[in-house]
């Protein structure tokens, strides 16, 4: 993914934060009352629909936080604050998608698994108790992918191995060369638990470098991940998954 013209991203994120609180009002007013099984209602209120203001939140304190136009680095604090909010992110993502999962066995199938394991939207034991428009939907190769190497993979990376990692800046030859300089410097003053000298260098070394709105996992192990401009790929993210809600939930997409 490449990172686009910043005011496309702008106008992309009012339209994604809109939408996303429009079909959760929806999906209370029209899908929930429709449900006959009480755990279906459940799983719907309180695990699709409650997973979808976690996500808005998210989505609007990543952007608060590094809006598109920001050019100077992240602290410390807010480095952390947006790795968090990605992490939280990311679950929930995948969350939903097993609840909205959840939704349709209990409503539909509710003798048919009897693991909790085999219960994922993607499942080919669950796709025909869903509404033919979510089935040809979630059959396009690209949103198969999306869900195989994005969702699924940095959900398991999050949960399981690497987690999600944004880096504090882009080093040139030069500033790599510095920041090298600084490690060592560094690890000398910790062996004699010089702690305040310790501070001055990690913050000389956080100056260092130009701004990167990315993120990934794992740069080494079998599932090593490309890095993503995160302020796309969030509003990719939001968009498949009200793509992904309104054909399930038989809900048209407003005009």
């Amino acid at each position: 993914m490449t990172f686009t013209n910043p005011e496309e991203i702008k106008a992309g994120y009012d339209v994604a934060v809109r939408s996303l609180r429009d079909l959760q009002e929806d999906l209370v007013a029209r899908w929930l009352p429709s449900l006959k099984s009480p755990r279906a209602k459940e799983y719907l209120a309180h695990g699709v629909c409650r997973r979808m203001s976690i996500l808005l939140r998210c989505v609007e304190n990543v952007f608060t936080i590094c809006p598109v136009d920001r050019t100077d680095l992240l602290s410390r604090d807010e480095l952390a604050d947006l790795q968090i909010n990605l992490h939280a992110f990311v679950i929930n993502v995948h969350g939903l998608l097993d609840n909205l999962a959840w939704v349709i066995v209990f409503e539909k199938a509710p003798d048919g698994f009897t693991s909790r394991r085999k219960v994922w939207l993607f499942s080919p034991k669950l796709r025909p108790h869903l509404p033919p428009a979510a089935q040809t939907y979630l059959s396009k190769p690209e949103i198969e992918q999306w869900f195989v190497r994005y969702a699924q993979n940095y959900r398991d990376a999050l949960a399981h191995r690497i987690p999600l990692y944004v880096p504090p800046s882009g080093l040139d030859e030069a500033a790599a060369a510095k920041y090298a300089e600084l490690d060592t410097r560094i690890g000398e003053k910790l062996k004699v638990r010089d702690v305040e000298a310790v501070g001055v260098l990690l913050d000389e070394q956080s100056r260092l470098g130009t701004m990167l709105p990315m993120f990934r996992h794992s740069y080494g192990d079998e599932d090593a991940s490309k890095p993503v401009f995160f302020h796309p790929q969030l509003e990719v993210d939001v968009n498949t998954l009200l793509e992904i809600v309104r054909a399930v939930a038989s809900t048209p997409a407003p005009t």
